[in-house]
């Protein structure tokens, strides 16, 4: 098993990541449904093998810390150019 990350980047704190693979494209595994990203456990590591892979948990979802307000599709997408920029 992997150690996930947690990291605090701009106005987000405590975000739970997993970044594997070392060359390629990266490859973002989104989770839904309010699902941690361990729902992947069976996808991630194949995809890997040829990819760098990056799995993160949304605000409120696995260790990652709850959000102070409601999450629109912008506010998840600027969370996510934000941790790519890790």
């Amino acid at each position: 098993m992997l150690n996930n990350n947690l990291v605090d980047i701009e106005f987000m704190e405590e975000i739970e990541y997993l970044l594997t693979g070392k060359s390629g494209r990266t490859v973002i595994f989104l989770n839904g449904f309010r699902m941690p990203f361990d729902s992947w456990d069976k996808v991630y590591p194949s995809v890997g093998e040829q990819h760098t892979t990056l799995l993160y948990n949304r605000r409120g979802i696995g260790k990652s810390k709850k959000a102070a307000s409601p999450q629109s599709g912008e506010v998840i997408v600027t969370e996510l150019r934000a941790l790519l920029k890790v």
